[in-house]
């Protein structure tokens, strides 16, 4: 356990007012490339309990950005935003593991007023009622949003982010989190940099979430709801399936200290 309620009260508080202000002015990977560019994504962030909004417009965009000292105008594909938002989502499921707070949410469509001081419409309600008939600490996604092609024709989820960034179960779509992004881990060094800590190999991050996600889900085996038991027992099988299956074994050690007793066939 992290500690006393107050301790995990503030961990949360500040992990969601961490997320809400990178979902406002981060470009996925943007700091790591070392080339002198910068750009200022269109996201809208509003949190409200233990509840992030993330919007984005699912049509092509031209925002402003810059290159050396030098200003620039990109024009942006519908697909770049939803892209962006799965970075996001993917941010925010490991870095609340790193606190022992699994993340339960959907992604949806819709008309939606968000800016800084006000978030309304039927967006936001129906990504309300998905998240809760989700069930199990996951993100699911709307159905009409895999197909959905923006106003060039294109469509806003290519194969390669399919087969990459989501998975099908019982034809159902949900943002594979779990598996090896390694924009995500370059990140997580960089955030560290920022901290001045020294860079982290992902095996050493993964004994210390690994060890976090054990301790909390025993203190919830031992004193938590039938309801609660449920949905961290099948995360804790969701954790060891994607480690056994996905790819991982690329990252040495990564499988062994994310799950000590996984069978390797390797």
């Amino acid at each position: 356990m992290l500690g006393t309620d107050e301790v995990r009260r503030n961990a949360l508080i500040e992990l969601i007012r961490k997320l809400a202000k990178r979902a406002c002015d981060y470009s996925a990977n943007i700091q790591n490339l070392g080339i002198g560019v910068a750009m200022t994504p269109t996201a809208q962030s509003t949190t409200f309990s233990d509840n992030m909004a993330v919007s984005f417009p699912l049509v092509p965009n031209e925002i402003q950005g810059a290159i050396g000292n030098k200003s620039h105008t990109y024009s942006v594909e519908a697909a770049a935003f939803f892209n962006h938002l799965l970075a996001q989502i993917i941010i925010t499921v490991w870095d609340g593991l790193k606190l022992g707070l699994l993340i339960r949410g959907g992604i949806t469509i819709g008309r939606l007023i968000h800016d800084k001081d006000v978030i309304v419409g039927e967006a936001l309600v129906t990504a309300v009622e998905l998240e809760k008939s989700t069930k199990f600490p996951r993100i699911e996604i709307a159905d009409e949003i895999i197909d959905l092609l923006d106003n060039r024709g294109q469509p806003i989820v290519d194969d390669y982010i399919k087969k990459e960034c989501l998975e099908q179960v019982d034809g159902k779509w949900y943002v594979k989190s779990l598996a090896l992004h390694i924009g995500y881990w370059r990140d997580h060094n960089w955030y560290r940099k920022q901290q001045g800590k020294e860079p982290e190999e992902i095996p050493v991050a993964l004994v210390e979430i690994r060890r976090i996600l054990d301790n909390e889900y025993k203190w919830v085996s031992n004193n938590g709801t039938d309801s609660v038991c449920e949905k961290w027992e099948w995360f804790m099988n969701k954790f060891e399936d994607s480690f056994q299956s996905g790819n991982w074994h690329l990252i040495s050690g990564a499988r062994e200290a994310a799950c000590p007793n996984i069978k390797n066939d390797d």
